[in-house]
């Protein structure tokens, strides 16, 4: 996830709004994604990294487009990693939660 924050910082795109900017142009910002990812983990890995996002998008051409396998599956690893580590919601939690906005629902409303 370390280049979610490279993302962030060259794109612009608030993190709350990954998921909208996808939606909105695809074409663009999965391949920026992809070249980001990429990047991150080469240099982490202290390899030489010298593509551009146009080498991305011809790569991801060269495996048939969204049709593909390269695009989707960064998709699904991206989505996957999103709640990796996340712990379930205990129902004990969820009460307690529901409890307190039911509180603050009170307190704001009078």
């Amino acid at each position: 996830m370390g280049f979610l924050s490279r993302l962030l910082e060259g794109s612009g795109i608030h993190a709350s709004k990954i998921g909208d900017a996808i939606e909105e142009n695809p074409f663009k910002v999965l391949p920026v994604m992809m070249y980001e990812a990429h990047k991150y983990n080469e240099e982490r890995a202290k390899r030489e990294f010298n593509l551009t996002v146009d080498d991305i998008i011809d790569w991801i051409d060269e495996d048939g487009g969204f049709n593909g396998g390269l695009l989707p599956s960064f998709v699904e690893a991206w989505k996957n990693s999103m709640g990796k580590d996340v712990p379930d919601a205990r129902p004990e939690d969820i009460e307690t939660a529901k409890k307190k906005e039911m509180k603050m629902t009170k307190i704001t409303s009078n």
